[in-house]
């Protein structure tokens, strides 16, 4: 397999030198950056998904509305539908795409908003939440027709860009130099006793410059709750068998922390952001049928749970019990209060 992606890589070149003309002519102003004057924070990536984008712009969001008027941009991706959507609470997946639904139910008085191109959906989203006065950008770092204030970019602890290559071979979106747009450079998924040491590897690794800022997140999972019924928690044990239900691009911190929680795991894996369909769910009803522990239980991520509210009707009747997975980030005391008061210094210098 290792050697057969090694045969796209005239493909991979031919992208690569796309995307070079195309961040040329942005740098040499060819192409123009809109630029706003109020603070905008972009979160994002060079990796095609895996890096827990959405944990770190929840992460944002609960740290920053105790302060500001926070609303979340995205472009909504795999929603069945064009142009720019001011989500609502009832708006599905389908209409503003999985991450946005997420922030709308978890975090309900934050506006959110989908558009493609973002330059023109910014106006319109002010025009919806005229009190907001910081703007997340959600995977925004190839989004290079808005020029952001302050740019997050999220690299994978298992899997950082320098080790990997530009798509179809990879899964680099660009090259590894892009890495100089961003101020902050969070590694994500680290191990929580991380050391100083490695993490001075790391940065000699990363090769920071001027005064980029890099920091280290680790993940936390929280008590999972039964999907339709939030209040219903379950606590994770050895005397719990569980049946895996993903499609996210990287569900292996995911499987490792239940294997090391539960009696026995089944995995049912898809590509990311599938949209599960009703074979779909007859194959996990089979499955759970056919799986014989008696204390079984199916387990799921928040993000794969807005897909899953599209049966809901066909998982009412099923009874199924689905129990949706919550996770967290976080960061060490230190580079917790550092990186929040980064953050939050250049909001307050930026607000008109």
């Amino acid at each position: 397999m290792r050697y057969l992606r090694w045969l796209l890589l005239p493909f991979a070149i031919l992208y690569g030198i796309i995307v070079l003309i195309r961040n040329g002519l942005y740098d040499l102003k060819i192409f123009k950056s809109t630029h706003f004057d109020f603070p905008i924070i972009a979160v994002g990536n060079l990796s095609a998904g895996g890096t827990g984008k959405t944990p770190h712009v929840e992460y944002l969001i609960k740290f920053l509305r105790e302060e500001f008027n926070v609303a979340i941009l995205s472009r909504g991706y795999k929603r069945k539908t064009n142009g720019y959507r001011f989500a609502q609470e009832n708006s599905d997946v389908k209409e503003i795409g999985d991450e946005p639904r997420i922030y709308k139910v978890k975090y309900p008085e934050i506006p959110v908003a989908v558009g493609e191109n973002r330059s023109l959906a910014i106006p319109q989203l002010l025009t919806d939440a005229p009190m907001t006065n910081v703007v997340l950008l959600d995977d925004a770092f190839q989004h290079r027709q808005i020029q952001p204030g302050l740019s997050i970019l999220l690299t994978d602890y298992n899997n950082r860009f320098t080790s990997d290559f530009l798509l179809p071979v990879g899964y680099l979106r660009e090259f590894t130099n892009a890495r100089k747009r961003a101020e902050i450079i969070v590694v994500t998924k680290c191990p929580p006793s991380l050391s100083r040491h490695q993490k001075d590897e790391i940065i000699a690794e990363l090769k920071p410059v001027n005064n980029q800022q890099i920091f280290f997140s680790y993940l936390k999972y929280a008590t999972p709750y039964r999907l339709f019924y939030p209040n219903q928690k379950l606590i994770m044990d050895e005397h719990i068998d569980v049946i895996l239900l993903t499609g996210i691009a990287n569900p292996k911190p995911l499987v490792k922390y239940l294997k090391h929680k539960v009696n026995s795991l089944i995995l049912h894996d898809y590509s990311d952001h599938h949209y599960f369909s009703e074979r779909d769910m007859e194959q996990l009803k089979k499955t759970y049928d056919n799986y014989a522990p008696t204390n079984k239980i199916i387990v799921t991520t928040e993000k794969d749970a807005t897909r899953l509210e599209l049966h809901a009707e066909w998982l009412h009747k099923s009874k199924l019990p689905i129990f949706c997975m919550p996770v967290e980030i976080d960061f060490n005391e230190s580079e917790k209060r550092q990186f929040n008061q980064l953050v939050t210094s250049y909001i307050t210098s930026n607000l008109p």
